[in-house]
């Protein structure tokens, strides 16, 4: 499936206490915008016939919860019961995850384990669950197109995923009163139906026909009159626009809602039940308009409100929030609406693009390694201009110059380099469209005279060129070991600064006579004042040397710790670029494998044939001639086909040679990335035992100056330990280095079981016991 088809990402969730909807930016930040209008305040609308409150303008504001998932993400959100809430998403490695918050317990979302992999990157995602979440039934499309599904009960998920159907890629999915809609491969809306324990069965008859992928599809149900199910579907047409399809328990018939959106956007819907005093429920519609007015101005968040107790009728759009960064697309969006997204395009490769332009851009199309073309998008007029790519090649970025109502301009990069023209208007701070290295694989736009809005999408493969050469790969494999050798010696020698630091701070004899000292001179008199009070400063100016290096060891490990990740993300690029290498050469020792296959069976028919009597007629026929000048090609086929068999064999192994070295770089590489966790966790370690004796030192450096500044003072003024507040006073502040005893294990060291008996001769002090303290 082409990746960044999707050009919005939402999602909603309901409850009696409001609104949560949920968007992505087009790097894969997750964002939330929050509406607190309750049910009960929608009845009172409703019973006051006030229909700006129904319209919901105002309220809106961004909510807390932000994390980021794969850019090709899509979201999809429930709520069961007053903001207890679930949301799923793909994170950047494709896997399937949930987060949720409980309010009961804690407001905070947390991660809950569940994993799903093998989904097909960026697919749809559905789930319907009961009224109290107890049973749960998540759906979603698998790398080979199949939509499967999981089912919870309890949140106790099945250990497996079952597959229900073949659809086209990319479907849109939705699941309501466990009745599936999704888009099959000759793109036709189908419907399944099934249950938690019961089987599903495809329900005959349901058909809406659409003549390209529809993107998203939303579906709601909800209780009518006389307990009849309602459900509506809602989902883009060919011409962008959002339409309706309805049943009220009578079949399937069209609805009256239309509203022009962005093409391949998210729209979705909800309903909220009134209270039984105010019969009637409303249906509100969420989705992204087309009035986006440049690269830098951001498509509108729309929504709109049916409601069936007031009058029956859609009431007037209201804008929720700007979309600022969810998306590439450029122009404007009003005209025809074209796509090149179509089965099998992911597979393809542009080998030339064709683009008319004169002061904007008029036209373009794009043409195939397989011979195929798109259609000529666009108007007849401007200059045409032939772009061509060699094989191997891919258009892996693309800058753009556009205005508020179309494209002005585009260039294209190839992964080799090379850079075309500009084709139309140039623009000075262009926006470039590239998707980490993934080869251009067709646009979606608009047009009318010109072409009006634009936005790409990409191939699921990585350009062949783009991947270094397994050499290429081995060369910077080894720099970054040397790197990690490097730092693993300067990591120990870190480790060793920090536990000589610590054992210098525990063993140095001045520090140690002069605590004891401490200890023991603190009930002394007025005349003993200045002399604790130099201590003091003895002791203050020692932890305050030890501030300073320790600070330096900090800085230097947490540079090794950024060192550290740093080496991380080059090897995992690295990997993933030799996992490239790896898949292209499987595909190329497959392709081997079955030429050679088939020439094997050729020389076998061949030799088959021969023993069959071709060579007795060929013999007889030409008096023995034949068989000395091969005059029916039959020695020469047989050679021939030798000779492929040879050359075929030659490069299997050359391809197999490639598989090995690529496997042994492979495992060299996961090798150098255990050695760099461990350097992670050791760093670690040191960093957080930094952090403490940085701690310690400076708390015993500020209690020891504050005792000096407050001992001198007593000395100075001749005030004797008698008076109330100075007493206090002084016992608070040896009572700091006492706890200070009991935190920092090199005070500790010194004080030993000294610190807690001070501490408890200077709270009874405090308490206006007299009494000694202890001595040495």
């Amino acid at each position: 499936m082409p990746l960044q088809l999707r050009t919005t990402t939402l999602s909603t969730a309901v409850c009696a206490e409001g609104v949560r909807c949920y968007t992505k930016t087009v790097d894969g930040e997750v964002r939330e915008a929050c509406n607190d209008t309750s049910d009960a305040a929608i009845a009172r609308a409703v019973a006051a016939k006030d229909t700006g409150a129904l319209e919901s303008r105002d309220g809106w504001y961004p909510g807390t919860l932000k994390f980021r998932c794969s850019p090709d993400s899509s979201l999809c959100t429930f709520a069961w019961a007053p903001w207890h809430q679930s949301i799923f998403y793909q994170s950047e490695d494709d896997v399937l995850r949930e987060k949720r918050r409980s309010p009961a317990s804690s407001c905070e979302w947390v991660d809950t384990g569940f994993a799903q992999d093998g989904c097909m990157p960026g697919t749809n995602l559905a789930v319907v669950h009961s009224a109290d979440a107890e049973r749960i039934v998540m759906l979603w499309q698998d790398k080979e197109g199949w939509l499967c599904y999981r089912k919870a009960q309890g949140w106790v998920w099945d250990e497996g995923c079952t597959r229900l159907c073949k659809a086209i890629d990319g479907t849109g999915i939705d699941l309501v009163d466990i009745r599936v809609y999704y888009q099959d491969d000759d793109h036709v809306i189908r419907e399944y139906r099934g249950g938690f324990e019961s089987t599903w069965k495809l329900v005959e008859g349901f058909t809406i026909k659409s003549n390209s992928p529809v993107g998203d599809i939303t579906a709601i149900s909800w209780k009518g009159l006389n307990d009849n199910v309602e459900a509506r579907l809602y989902l883009q047409d060919d011409n962008d626009d959002i339409i309706e399809w309805c049943n009220s328990g009578k079949g399937w018939y069209s609805g009256q809602y239309k509203q022009p959106a962005l093409p391949e956007a998210d729209v979705t819907a909800f309903v909220r039940p009134l209270q039984s005093d105010t019969p009637g429920y409303l249906i509100t519609v969420m989705w992204t308009g087309q009035d986006q007015a440049s690269s830098s101005t951001p498509a509108m968040l729309y929504q709109q409100v049916y409601s069936a107790a007031l009058q029956q009728s859609w009431l007037q759009p209201t804008q929720v929030t700007d979309l600022q960064n969810a998306g590439t697309a450029v122009g404007g969006w009003v005209g025809g609406h074209f796509s090149d997204n179509c089965p099998g395009v992911d597979a393809k490769a542009v080998r030339a693009i064709t683009v008319s332009a004169d002061d904007a851009l008029c036209g373009l199309s794009l043409a195939h390694d397989d011979g195929t073309a798109t259609p000529w998008r666009g108007a007849a007029g401007g200059t045409r201009h032939p772009f061509a790519l060699a094989a191997g090649e891919d258009v892996t970025q693309v800058f753009v110059a556009s205005s508020a109502a179309s494209v002005e301009g585009l260039l294209f990069v190839t992964s080799r380099g090379c850079a075309s023209p500009w084709y139309g208007r140039q623009s000075e701070t262009p926006l470039l469209w590239e998707y980490k290295g993934h080869p251009l694989a067709g646009f979606i736009g608009t047009v009318g005279e010109r072409i009006n809005g634009l936005k790409p999408f990409w191939a699921s493969r990585a350009s062949a060129t783009s991947l270094p050469t397994i050499d290429e790969n081995i060369v910077l494999s080894t720099r970054v070991g040397k790197d990690i050798a490097r730092s693993t010696a300067h990591i120990d020698a870190l480790a060793a600064r920090t536990a000589a630091k610590a054992a210098r701070a525990a063993d140095t004899p001045a520090l140690a006579y002069r605590a004891l000292d401490v200890t023991t001179n603190v009930g002394r008199c007025q005349g003993e004042a200045a002399a604790i009070g130099g201590l003091l400063r003895d002791l203050a100016t020692a932890a305050n040397k030890l501030v300073p290096e320790g600070e330096q060891i900090s800085r230097a490990v947490a540079q090794e710790v950024d060192g550290a990740r740093l080496r991380a993300d080059t090897l995992s690029a690295i990997k993933a670029s030799a996992e490239g290498l790896k898949a292209m050469a499987e595909a190329k020792t497959r392709e081997l494998t079955w030429t050679r296959t088939c020439a094997r069976r050729a020389q076998a028919q061949e030799q088959r044939d021969t023993k069959a009597g071709y060579k007795w007629v060929r013999d007889v026929v030409t008096l023995g001639i034949g068989n000395r000048y091969d005059m029916f090609n039959l020695n020469k086929n047989i050679a021939s086909i030798n000779e492929t068999i040879a050359a075929t064999q030659a490069a299997l192994e050359a391809a197999r040679a490639r598989l090995d070295a690529i496997a042994a770089d492979l495992r060299r590489i996961d090798g150098l990335a255990a050695t760099t966790s461990g350097q992670q966790g050791t760093l670690g370690g040191v960093l957080g035992a930094m952090d403490g004796l940085l701690a310690q030192n400076k708390d015993v450096a500020e209690a020891a100056t504050g005792l000096s500044c407050l001992l001198n003072q007593m000395h100075a003024s001749s005030e004797g330990l008698d008076d109330p507040s100075t007493a206090d006073a002084f016992a608070r502040g040896v009572l700091k280095i006492g706890r200070l005893a009991g935190a920092s294990v090199w005070l500790t060291s010194l004080m030993g079981e000294r610190g807690a008996a001070l501490r408890d001769a200077v709270k009874r002090n405090i308490a206006g016991t007299v009494e000694e303290a202890p001595s040495c």
